[in-house]
């Protein structure tokens, strides 16, 4: 009898466990949701494509496409609990890298080198890495900016490495422990959605953001 309650009682302390859970990612995705939308980004790339309309109306008609994908990928991504595919999420980096290319005139090369791509990941987890390393590890202003996307497959994780030749992106964490918005946001969205984990360290030319995702996550349908 007292063997019945307490298995009832611990059934409903995990039921209770899921649900709070559930609240916590629901709480975390609208952080992400404010997070992700930056008004500074929006009104350069708004610009841009005003100026471009009767000095480049090609360009301005390019730009105005980029954005429109961007914003629509954008708005899907931070409503979906699920994962993607890889590829889905590298679709979503190479837009963002045209919009910031022809805002900023300024070519960022963009080299992947990828063993494995059939596996998946939580939506938004590379492209702010990736926006960091443009931004914050100003790669606007390097010449020959570089930013280099690997991944590999061993027994028990997925490896992406997303490696840049700008300046380090993690002096703040180290100084003052704490991490930037979207790099938490990432981290938590990789521990919440796939008990991934995320690092961050220097090489002598930049920084390399690694990721680890457990092989054992279920791969996202190619049509999510």
């Amino acid at each position: 009898m007292y063997t019945l309650v307490f298995l009832t009682k611990i059934t409903q302390l995990q039921n209770q466990i899921k649900e709070d859970n559930k609240k916590i990612v629901k709480n975390q995705q609208l952080v992400t949701m404010l997070a992700q939308i930056k008004p500074h980004f929006m009104y350069n790339t708004l610009s841009s494509i005003n100026n471009l309309i009767e000095a480049n109306p090609k360009a301005a008609q390019e730009l105005l496409c980029y954005f429109s994908k961007y914003m629509r990928s954008n708005i899907d991504n931070l409503t979906n609990e699920e994962l993607i595919p890889f590829e889905k999420e590298l679709d979503h980096i190479l837009t963002y890298i045209n919009i910031t290319s022809i805002c900023y005139e300024k070519e960022i090369l963009l080299e992947l080198e990828l063993d494995e791509t059939n596996f998946s990941i939580p939506p938004l987890t590379l492209q702010p890495i990736v926006e960091n390393a443009i931004i914050h590890g100003n790669l606007i202003n390097i010449p020959k900016s570089k930013i280099i996307i690997r991944s590999q497959r061993n027994s028990d994780e997925t490896i992406i490495q997303i490696e840049n030749n700008g300046e380090s992106l993690s002096p703040i964490a180290k100084v003052e422990n704490k991490k930037s918005v979207g790099l938490t946001n990432v981290e938590f969205r990789l521990k919440t959605l796939s008990h991934g984990r995320l690092e961050i360290r220097d090489n002598s030319q930049g920084t390399i953001v690694t990721i680890y995702i457990p092989t054992s996550v279920k791969i996202a349908n190619s049509k999510n």
